[in-house]
């Protein structure tokens, strides 16, 4: 393994230019995952970040 060195290690890359309609929409099903995946991520910070300004204290109740 050590005679090939780095370069032998690395993955070839390669063009679908006339890939099947099935791996197309596999790759649309698992972009598509991601993004609801982001999308409920992003719902969720909004709703931790809403929940922490409700519970904050009113600025009456550090008044002297």
């Amino acid at each position: 393994m050590s005679h090939l060195g780095k370069s032998g290690l690395r993955s070839i890359p390669m063009l679908f230019q006339n890939s099947p309609t099935s791996f197309d929409g596999i790759i649309l099903a698992v972009v598509w995952w991601i993004v609801q995946q982001l999308d409920d991520f992003a719902g969720r910070i909004g709703e931790l970040h809403h929940a922490l300004e409700e519970l904050g204290a009113h600025p009456a109740a550090f008044r002297a």
